[in-house]
């Protein structure tokens, strides 16, 4: 799911830079688009860490 969003937002932030024809703008754009990403991955490891958890709360009986 997150994926497909990134892709559109990749597709979305090509285009406007594109658009205004400028480099520094992509460069600037990179950064955010990579800062968000590597965020999404660290909350969605910490999702499944905590659902892993969970888990094994279950398989002990509580």
């Amino acid at each position: 799911m997150h994926l497909f969003i990134f892709m559109r937002m990749y597709i979305y932030l090509c285009a406007r830079t594109k658009w205004k024809g400028g480099r520094k703008v992509n460069k600037g754009n990179w950064r955010v688009f990579v800062c968000l990403f590597v965020f999404v991955c660290m909350c969605e490891d910490r999702e499944g860490k905590e659902k892993e958890k969970e888990k094994e709360k279950e398989r002990k009986g509580g």
